[in-house]
């Protein structure tokens, strides 16, 4: 039986990138119910609108709503909300995050950015959590829980440190959870795909061609699409690491086994990338 068909989700982050496509394959995969969420109100409807034309339940409803995710009181609202809405729910992917705010070293980024992407990439998952599995308990629901880390979450983002400590947070959050809530019938899995063609990794580069280049993109970007079909294939099969870019498994190894030499390789990165970054581009004629 399907762990995704006839259930009711929840996505934060729902308005574009991955958490867009999130909502799109589950309505291909039969869900019942979808709320997206996001902090931009009108992506989050728009994405609503969309998926409707692209459900297969025969009972499809689909609500969505903002929310600020780094605010414990907006992540209550939008899960109470849900819950109304639909009466339960089954699954929730807690995939709102951001790369960085006012910098990228430990320099140039103040204590109060800091504390906001602390609270958007790590507390998120914290307070839903929180939320949601004494519901699912007092409920009797299997419930799953889906937390979008990062490769840089197992490996590292080199060039920026924010982006580097908060997803080894997350993965952190998701690991902790799946060890000590497995008894209450709770499904965790952790999405850390490297390279995604989204606006965070586009944003990141002068140039588009540049993204084959940087150190996300040397093992190709993939598109938010596969993610979300890769997600839905581990939630399936019962993974709690899911890799859409399988070397980083190899890589994790690597790390593991060696971290001196792991080590090195990421300098090389770290100089690959700022000889990217000062090199002036050419004008295309």
């Amino acid at each position: 039986m399907s762990k995704v068909y006839n259930k009711v989700c929840i996505v934060t982050g729902g308005g574009g990138g991955i958490g867009k496509s999130f909502c799109e394959e589950l309505a291909v995969s039969g869900a019942r119910g979808i709320y997206v969420v996001d902090i931009d109100k009108q992506s989050a409807k728009e994405v609503a609108n969309n998926i409707t034309s692209l459900a297969t339940h025969p009972q499809f409803r689909v609500g969505y709503d903002d929310c600020n995710v780094g605010k414990e009181a907006d992540i209550t609202r939008v899960i109470q909300s849900a819950w109304q809405m639909f009466g339960s729910i089954d699954i929730c992917f807690s995939n709102a995050g951001i790369f960085t705010i006012g910098g990228i070293s430990e320099e140039e980024v103040s204590n109060d950015d800091w504390q906001k992407i602390w609270e958007i990439n790590c507390m998120s998952h914290i307070y839903a959590a929180r939320l949601l599995f004494p519901l699912w308990k007092e409920n009797n629901i299997h419930g799953t829980f889906v937390i979008t880390a990062s490769a840089a979450g197992l490996l590292m983002q080199v060039g920026c440190l924010p982006y580097h400590v908060t997803k080894h947070a997350a993965v952190s959050i998701a690991d902790w959870l799946a060890v000590h809530h497995h008894e209450d019938g709770v499904s965790i899995h952790c999405v850390c795909p490297q390279g995604v063609k989204t606006n965070m990794l586009t944003t990141s580069v002068a140039n588009e061609s540049d993204l084959d280049s940087i150190p996300a993109g040397l093992d190709g970007i993939v598109t938010p699409e596969k993610v979300a079909k890769d997600t839905i294939q581990g939630i399936e099969e019962g993974k709690f690491m899911i890799l859409p870019h399988p070397k980083v498994h190899k890589y994790f190894q690597m790390k593991a086994t060696d971290y001196d030499r792991w080590l090195k390789g990421m300098r090389r990165s770290k100089k690959h990338l700022e000889l990217m970054l000062s090199t002036p581009k050419k004008s295309k004629l």
